[in-house]
């Protein structure tokens, strides 16, 4: 009997009655509460790994806000609103306390209506970082200004708003850059000071017919910092204002006074940062598009003659057994098709170990030994009951081993022989058949 303050507690392999059983069985209280315990810590075991995930997730996503809202980074290198180390920010500010009326836009479309609707004249600064404009929206951009300023402009730039000015790769450090020029975007007297600085050089071969070109700031090898084009009416300065205008280096040696004389000379400043609103919107061409003409009705064609393949000479199958499963396969025959594999592997040893465990097994049991004895158990015990000797009784089971047929029938045989005499000497009233 179970004492009477003797908690029930179920087996582990009882099973969910076993256990709802217990839990109805036990005081009130006790087995429900047991069980609930368990099945919230087994939830939490299995839920673990996502667990740990979410929460690696959440961490990262506070420190990233914390980052962001550190920096205070709003925009791209250069950006006029952008107040990061690689912004435009102090720039814009300092032109628009002078007087300048900064337009930041990253479209072209707002970059001609700012144009357009800016007092007097107007410079337009072109920062396309991305490479994002094509030639015909570049043609476009030297329109809508007649004095551009390009910011590190990239080689297709160049090219169509700047004809002949070439990249002539980085000045290689820091050192200060002297103007040793009078164009007043370079504020005569000036030095330029920035990390990787990138340089220009004019060709004057592939310069515009009338169009002059002074070049400020050299960094060797003649190349210079900045190139300004004068054509007509036109004027277009190349400089490379990231990072030579940027909030951490426009600070440096005389890099503000060129920065607010390049970009403040006129009234109004369009500051154009082409983005994704510049970028055509086209989808990828369709399959039917890609493929040729021909490959539809080839596919076609391919298609009725592996039909009319498939009809013509595809199998009709039936069953594949006949009689009914299961099919009663005679020992005999298993027997004789296992002794002709040792036959023809001249298995001898294997085929004469399969009769000897088959003899000791048998004579095991006559002789009354438990599962327990060993091979030399029962030899010792055949040897006993029948008055063989030992020795030849463990030549019969165990030692001896056949080199021909003839010498394995002989064997076998003998063991035949040896089981007979343990029957007739354990069963003497003469009831072994044979």
């Amino acid at each position: 009997m179970t004492p009477p303050d003797a908690a029930i507690v179920p087996r582990p392999d009882a099973g969910p009655r076993a256990e709802a059983s217990a839990a109805d069985d036990a005081p009130p209280g006790t087995g429900t509460a047991v069980a609930a315990s368990l099945t919230v810590r087994a939830w939490l075991r299995r839920g673990a790994f996502w667990f740990g995930a979410a929460g690696f997730a959440l961490v990262v996503v506070v420190i990233a806000a914390l980052v962001n809202g550190v920096t205070g980074a709003t925009g791209g290198p250069l950006d006029a609103d952008n107040p990061a180390p690689r912004g435009g920010m102090a720039v814009a500010e300092v032109l628009e306390q002078r007087g300048v009326d900064v337009l930041p836009v990253d479209t072209l479309d707002e970059a001609e209506d700012a144009a357009a609707a800016g007092p007097g004249e107007t410079t337009l600064l072109l920062h396309d970082r991305d490479a994002l404009l094509t030639d015909e929206q570049l043609q476009r951009v030297g329109g809508i200004a007649d004095r551009l300023v390009l910011a590190s402009p990239e080689f297709s730039v160049l090219q169509a708003l700047a004809p002949g000015v070439l990249l002539a790769g980085s000045s290689g450090d820091d050192r200060p850059l002297t103007a040793r020029c009078s164009d007043p975007a370079a504020t005569g007297g000036a030095s330029i000071r920035a990390d990787d600085l990138d340089a220009y050089r004019v060709d004057d071969a592939t310069l515009p017919a009338g169009a002059q070109a002074a070049e400020c700031f050299p960094a060797g090898d003649g190349a210079v910092a900045l190139v300004r084009l004068v054509d007509g009416d036109r004027e277009t300065v190349v400089v490379d204002a990231d990072p030579l205008f940027t909030n951490d280096q426009v600070a440096r040696s005389g890099n503000a006074a060129v920065a607010l004389a390049a970009l403040g000379s006129r009234p109004t400043l369009v500051w154009y940062t082409p983005g994704l609103g510049d970028v055509e919107v086209t989808g990828p061409p369709s399959l039917a598009e890609l493929t040729p003409g021909w490959v539809t009705p080839l596919a076609l064609l391919l298609g009725i003659v592996a039909l009319a393949a498939a009809l013509w000479r595809g199998r009709r199958f039936g069953p594949l057994v006949v009689e009914d499963l299961p099919v009663t396969v005679r020992a005999s025959e298993t027997m004789e098709g296992r002794a002709r594999l040792y036959q023809r592997a001249s298995a001898r040893g294997r085929a004469l170990d399969a009769l000897r465990v088959g003899a000791v097994s048998r004579m095991a049991t006559a002789l009354g030994l438990g599962r327990a004895a060993s091979v030399q158990d029962v030899i010792a015990a055949a040897a006993a009951a029948t008055g063989r000797d030992p020795g030849d009784v463990h030549a019969v089971v165990l030692g001896a081993l056949p080199a021909t047929d003839r010498e394995l029938v002989t064997l076998t045989d003998r063991l035949r022989a040896l089981e007979a005499d343990v029957t007739d000497a354990v069963d003497p009233t003469g009831g072994r058949t044979t």
